[in-house]
């Protein structure tokens, strides 16, 4: 039923003497929005009661206009006819309420009547809630250009000494959004967001999915991902899922592990949320500007600001309904958060498109500036632009679970195999250069004492040497822990034997391919690392 319908629905009943308890309590039970329902039983009550009172007031002269106010929907037989000022037409039967009202508020002058039709911001602003509580699916795309300005060197900005003091720098970058977002299904809303990011001369990329209460996650660019010890080779472009099993998998099932909501919120619990936009509206249309034509799209164009009070309960609320349990605790914590972010927040040039025969936000922008404190953790500024527009509402979407996907543990797992075997490959070639420097001063290499060189002895075994070994490495270096996955679950250390005065071999295990070597048992000799029992042994110059 479209509105026009329920509109026109509503007034007959009013007007037939059903009682709007009643009347509201049938069409919430099929299932139509509450804040809609309340809005078109006023309007109708309201228009009717404007309709009483024109007929109740004496006729006008013959040069005096008069103004005719109906509902949307309504219609009735006047009375008597209605002389207009001397045009001497005669209204009867239904009246089309948008033409007679719209033209006789243009030329009636004085008090007229107030109903739907007076488009004021707040009117408009509720209508757009209540339909955008109804959304089922869109599209979304847009641009927020960033400008942070601080004295802490940033993780891009390879070129900074976090030993010197640094001096205030202006980093600017450019985001780029794009994707759709699907809650026909309340048990199993769906979304899928393209993110983009250019930065001091970096590009980084990402794609995130959810689907079946699963978040999908994809990285397509990060060059940065080297430098924290990742591979990027391996994780570019591998799907790779966030679920409280794969959590529960890598942290086990500690308390914390057990008290994180993980889950997509229920349909129930989106309806909550959905009718707080209504109850709590945080955006205020404060000055009507310019209409224009957006995708083919008539709109409204208004200048917003944010309702901080709304907007302080707004978030409590919806807390409350995403953690329904001890919140009580955080509740007040959580207003003096918001509140305080107001205080370092201002919005500028804030504006909205809303469609005209929709009521849904075609297009939002906005400039918010952040001023920091030095005495709180961000001790800067940002400047942020946001330009973000919405399309295709309610058309079909197609958003599948990823194939080729793997869990959060075995991108962790992997990431720290690497991590180990890069750590070991190194501490191996630690110790042969001080092996040989050892070799180098005393003519030999040193003795074995539990599977490390002897620290202090000379290589004939019978007295401590001129230059001991641990002049050359204080401290043998320890195996990294846990050992790994197989094949190098069993190994523990490096093993350091030494056949002849002037051989030594160093025994060690790698759980994956690793400088030029493939996984399992390798060892290194006077020679250099020998992978296996391959021929002849490995450089690592």
């Amino acid at each position: 039923m479209s509105d026009q319908e329920l509109q026109e629905y509503i007034v007959k009943q009013i007007d037939a003497g059903i009682d709007p308890e009643i009347l509201r309590s049938a069409l919430e039970g099929e299932g139509i929005n509450k804040a809609k329902i309340k809005r078109l039983i006023s309007e109708a009550q309201t228009s009717k009661t404007n309709v009483v009172e024109s007929l109740a007031k004496p006729l006008p002269q013959a040069d005096e206009p008069v103004v005719v106010v109906a509902s949307a929907a309504s219609s009735f037989e006047p009375k008597r006819s209605f002389n207009l000022g001397g045009i001497g037409k005669i209204f009867k039967h239904k009246i089309v309420w948008a033409a007679i009202t719209v033209s006789l508020l243009l030329i009636g002058g004085g008090a007229y009547g107030y109903t739907i039709l007076t488009l004021t911001p707040e009117k408009v602003a509720m209508r757009m809630l209540e339909e955008a509580s109804d959304v089922q699916s869109m599209e979304f795309e847009g641009t927020v250009n960033i400008e942070l300005t601080t004295a802490t060197a940033l993780m891009m900005d390879i070129e900074a000494d976090s030993g010197d003091e640094q001096k205030a720098k202006t980093y600017k970058a450019e985001i780029k959004l794009s994707g759709v977002s699907d809650l026909s299904d309340k048990q199993n809303p769906k979304s899928s967001v393209n993110f983009n990011m250019t930065t001091e001369g970096m590009n980084f990329g990402f794609e995130i999915r959810s689907v079946d209460k699963v978040t999908y996650f994809k990285v397509v660019e990060f060059p940065l991902l080297g430098l924290i010890g990742g591979d990027t080779e391996t994780v570019r472009d591998q799907w790779f899922k966030i679920d409280a099993e794969s959590i529960k998998e890598m942290y086990g099932t500690s308390d914390e592990v057990e008290d994180l909501n993980l889950d997509t919120l229920s349909g129930e619990q989106l309806q909550k949320i959905q009718d707080l936009y209504v109850q709590y509206p945080i955006v205020n249309l404060i000055e009507k500007l310019a209409g224009e034509d957006i995708d083919g799209t008539g709109t409204h164009h208004y200048r917003f600001a944010l309702n901080e009070e709304n907007t302080k309960r707004f978030a409590t609320e919806t807390i409350k309904i995403i953690y329904p349990t001890n919140i009580e605790e955080y509740e007040q914590e959580l207003s003096d958060g918001i509140g305080k972010l107001f205080e370092y927040l201002t919005i500028e040039n804030s504006e909205i498109w809303i469609g005209k025969r929709d009521y849904l936000p075609r297009r939002v922008a906005l400039t918010a500036n952040i001023q920091g404190n030095e005495d709180e953790t961000f001790d800067g500024s940002a400047k942020i632009g946001f330009l973000v527009n919405y399309k295709n509402y309610n058309k079909p979407t197609q958003i599948e679970a990823p194939q080729d996907v793997k869990s959060l543990n075995e991108i962790f797992e992997g990431a720290q195999g690497r991590s180990r075997d890069a750590r070991r490959l190194a501490d191996v070639r630690q110790i042969m250069t001080g092996l040989e420097l050892y070799y180098n001063d005393n003519n030999g290499y040193p003795p074995a004492l539990a599977g490390k060189p002897h620290p202090t002895q000379a290589p004939d075994g019978r007295r401590n040497a001129e230059y001991s070994f641990d002049d050359y490495i204080a401290e043998y270096p320890e195996y990294p822990t846990p050992s790994g996955q197989a094949p190098c679950d069993d190994n523990t250390s490096y093993v350091y034997s030494r056949p002849t005065r002037e051989t030594y071999k160093l025994t060690f295990c790698l759980e994956g391919e690793t400088g030029g070597l493939t996984p399992g048992d390798h060892f290194a000799t006077e020679q250099g690392l020998w992978d296996g029992q391959a021929e002849p042994p490995i450089s690592f110059d």
